[in-house]
């Protein structure tokens, strides 16, 4: 019964769902060579070169998946470079002395009292990103000092600003749908073929763990079902 299972699937292999990567992280799809980026990134800082540390870091953020989340430029000892994270973009430049990223959140005219007291009380708890408003505009602004600059000291700083303006632009998305957001013409809806397609996927998912729990003692594998 074995070998007939078996040539069975050889014969009608299973259908593989064609799903797209994502990740909710700036560092979601990891780079092959991740590590050996990071490596490059120390050494490039440890001997002053702070613009190729940076250049190694932002490669070592690069998806594997070749998607063009992360997009850099070098010009006159100035590095630029524009980060995708779900509905945010941050735009950051970087010096000898120091790196400036920004995230156009929303405009603040818009805004109800209530929601930017919120975005003011998240600046007590954020480490290194702030909330600014300036010309009529909310941001969330990060500023780096480059005199001690590791690749440590740039992931963590870079991943806060990024997913706290995916988070806040989602949430004023979600929750006041009469306010326009700024910046979110990079987002792309599903069609309805690929909405169906993805629904279809996650059901089947759904069903085939149900079907797995089937058999299990319910006593002493509670906290697995």
């Amino acid at each position: 019964m074995k070998l007939l299972s078996l040539f069975r699937r050889w014969l009608y292999p299973p259908i593989t769902p064609n799903i797209p990567k994502y990740g909710k992280g700036v560092h979601a799809l990891p780079n092959p060579k991740e590590h050996e980026l990071f490596d490059q990134a120390s050494n490039a800082f440890i001997a002053g070169e702070r613009i190729k540390g940076y250049e190694y870091f932002l490669l070592s953020l690069t998806h594997r998946s070749g998607s063009k989340h992360l997009t850099y430029s070098i010009h006159d000892n100035q590095l630029t470079f524009e980060l995708l994270q779900g509905a945010a973009i941050i735009r950051g430049v970087v010096t000898d002395d120091a790196l400036d990223a920004t995230a156009i959140i929303v405009n603040a005219q818009e805004l109800h009292v209530a929601l930017k007291r919120r975005l003011l009380e998240q600046n007590f708890q954020l480490t290194y990103a702030r909330f600014c408003s300036q010309n009529g505009v909310i941001t969330l602004k990060l500023h780096l000092d480059n005199a001690t600059i590791t690749p440590q000291k740039i992931f963590f700083p870079l991943r806060e600003i990024a997913l706290n303006a995916d988070f806040e632009k989602e949430m004023i998305a979600g929750e006041f749908e009469t306010i326009a957001l700024l910046e979110y013409d990079h987002l792309r809806s599903l069609t309805t073929k690929q909405y169906a397609q993805l629904h279809g996927w996650m059901h089947t998912w759904i069903d085939q763990t149900k079907k797995s729990l089937i058999g299990l003692l319910s006593n002493d594998n509670t906290g697995m079902a």
